[in-house]
C-alpha cells in the first residue's frame, strides 16, 4: 500500500522547529452513537522547560502604558488542524498519560456538524503545539472497522467519518493519524409527470375533504329544517375515548351538582 501525504506539503502550516518532546499515538476509537471518543496516550520523550509565548504587538498604544496581563496557557490542550482551519476539541484526563478525546459530529461547533477536512490531531504543552498524533501503520484494519457513515433528510445527505494515515511531511518516519470528514448531498428527484385522469379530476373535485364538510353541512341544514331541533338536549361525545371521562365528566359532575340533570335530556356517545 502506497501511503501518501493527504494535503500538499506547501499548504501545511509550517511548525516551529523546536517543538514540545511530547509523542502523542492514538491507542482507540470508540463511538456511541454521534458519539466519537479518540484516546491518546502521551509520552514525555525529553526535557521540557517552556519558553515563554511572545506577546503580540500592541499597535496604537502608548509606550508607557502597562499591557493588560494575559492569561496563562493551560498546561494540556488537544486541536484538530487542516491546513490553517483549526478547532479545539474537549477531552478529559484519564491517569497514566492517557486522555479521552470527546467529539460530537453532529454538532461540534457552533451547533453544527464537524466541518469537512481532513483532520490531524495536536497536543498543546503550555500552549506550545506538539507534533501530530501517530498510528501505528500496522493496525489499518482496524482504522476501516472504525469508520462510519451517517445517512439523514431521508437519506438524501450523508456524513462520512473515516480514518487513514499519512507521512508526515516533516519527518517521513512518522504516520500521522488522519481523521477525514465528509458531508454529501443529492438533489430530490424530478417529480413524475401525471397522466392527466378525467375521472380521477372530478372524483377529487366533488369527494375532497372541503367538499366532504360542504355536503354534510347542507344535510345538517336540511334535516333541521325538516325534523328541528329538541330542545333541552346536551350531548357528550368523544372519538378518543369509550367513556366519559376528564374536562366532560367533571362539566357533567357540576350539571349534576346543581340539578341541571332534571332541565335537560344528556345524550352520551363514546367510541374509538
Amino acid at each position: 500500500m502506497t501511503i501518501v501525504p493527504e494535503t500538499p506539503e506547501e499548504e501545511l502550516e509550517q511548525l516551529p522547529p523546536a517543538l514540545p518532546p511530547f509523542t502523542v499515538t492514538v491507542a482507540s476509537l470508540t463511538w456511541e452513537r454521534v458519539h466519537l471518543t479518540i484516546r491518546v496516550r502521551v509520552e514525555q520523550t525529553g526535557p521540557w522547560d517552556p519558553p515563554a509565548l511572545p506577546i503580540p504587538e500592541a499597535e496604537g498604544l502608548d509606550p508607557a502604558q502597562p499591557l493588560t496581563p494575559v492569561e496563562p496557557a493551560p498546561p494540556v490542550a488537544f486541536r484538530i488542524y487542516d491546513g490553517g482551519r483549526s478547532y479545539p476539541v474537549p477531552f478529559d484526563d484519564e491517569g497514566g498519560g492517557v486522555y479521552a478525546l470527546r467529539i460530537n459530529i453532529t454538532s461540534f461547533v457552533n451547533r453544527q456538524g464537524i466541518p469537512n477536512g481532513t483532520w490531524r490531531i495536536h497536543l498543546f504543552a503550555d500552549g506550545h503545539r506538539a507534533a501530530p498524533a501517530l498510528f501505528d501503520g500496522r493496525e489499518l484494519t482496524y482504522l476501516d472497522n472504525a469508520s462510519r457513515v451517517f445517512l439523514y433528510d431521508s437519506n438524501r445527505a450523508v456524513l462520512t467519518v473515516s480514518f487513514g494515515i499519512a507521512e508526515n511531511v516533516h519527518d517521513t518516519d512518522r504516520l500521522d493519524f488522519l481523521m477525514r470528514t465528509y458531508q454529501l448531498f443529492r438533489g430530490k428527484p424530478k417529480p413524475k409527470r401525471r397522466r392527466w385522469n378525467p375521472v380521477k379530476r372530478v372524483r377529487s373535485a366533488l369527494l375532497s375533504d372541503k367538499r366532504k364538510q360542504v355536503y354534510a353541512d347542507k344535510i345538517y341544514r336540511i334535516v333541521n329544517r325538516w325534523v328541528g331541533l329538541k330542545k333541552g338536549r346536551i350531548l357528550f361525545a368523544s372519538d378518543q375515548r369509550v367513556k366519559i371521562e376528564g374536562n366532560l365528566r367533571r362539566v357533567q359532575e357540576r350539571m349534576i351538582e346543581r340539578g341541571l340533570d332534571a332541565q335537560f335530556d344528556m345524550q352520551y356517545s363514546f367510541r374509538l
